[in-house]
């Protein structure tokens, strides 16, 4: 994982940072650090710029999210960049207001791994001791007799619960990583994810007669897995409005 520093002042070769045009500042920041992925150090010039700081975090959240490779099985590890330097004028304050988008960060990583272990090395048995791993954070998990696995995150007692339904491996990483970013986070939410990595051909709301549940994309691919992670992040934290299954 690359390692985001704000500086005020730093040494180095360093890139300007770039307009993000119509693609919005993740994008950008993904763009720019796949063209200089081999270096081992680069930094990047904020300073001076008439950049808001939400477009500077968004910025940085890209950066780390365009240096995910998947190279656990190759013979040799890939050289790659170790560290991004942005020089601004506020390090102090912009590294404060980063630690949620790091967050974010770190569980489209920990989705994206899940997802593109080869079924043959990394089966459901594996799959659910990783995500069953999570309750070092303070996350719930029990197991039921229907064979549906149960994750929880209660932030708050007193907040109205959400509930979620994941089927097969894609819709289980992304609700168990949204669960970690929630915990990491310590937010004041109650969200409980039922999970199943075999196709149940049931009715979600069977699951939970007297709530409404919400059933979690199922699509494919890292780009898909960033996008599905951050639209139910945001489901959850903003209330943006569920589309019922």
């Amino acid at each position: 994982m690359v390692m985001i520093v704000f500086a005020a002042e730093a040494k180095g070769k360093s890139v300007n940072l770039p307009d993000a045009g119509n693609e919005g500042w993740r994008a950008a920041g993904k763009n720019l650090v796949k063209k200089h992925l081999h270096q081992k150090k680069l930094l990047i010039a904020l300073k001076d710029r008439p950049v808001k700081t939400d477009e500077i975090l968004q910025f940085a959240l890209g950066l780390e999210l365009g240096t995910y490779m998947f190279d656990k099985y190759q013979p040799e590890p890939q050289e790659m960049l170790e560290q991004v330097v942005l020089l601004c004028n506020n390090p102090q304050n912009l590294k404060e207001l980063y630690k949620p988008y790091a967050a974010l960060a770190n569980v489209v990583r920990y989705a994206r791994d899940i997802v593109n272990e080869p079924a043959e090395k990394y089966d459901d048995h594996e799959v659910f001791c990783e995500i069953k791993r999570l309750t070092y954070l303070g996350l719930e998990h029990n197991l039921r007799r229907d064979g549906f696995g149960e994750m929880s995150w209660t932030g708050e007692k007193i907040a109205r619960p959400l509930f979620y339904y994941a089927e097969g491996r894609f819709a289980c990483a992304v609700g168990a990583a949204v669960l970690k970013a929630l915990a990491l986070q310590k937010q004041p939410r109650r969200v409980k994810i039922f999970m199943t990595l075999a196709k149940k051909n049931l009715g979600v709301n069977d699951l939970l007669a007297e709530e409404p549940i919400y059933k979690i994309e199922e699509k494919g691919g890292e780009e898909d897995i960033e996008r599905c992670v951050f639209r139910l992040y945001d489901e959850i934290l903003y209330g943006v409005e569920h589309e019922k299954r």
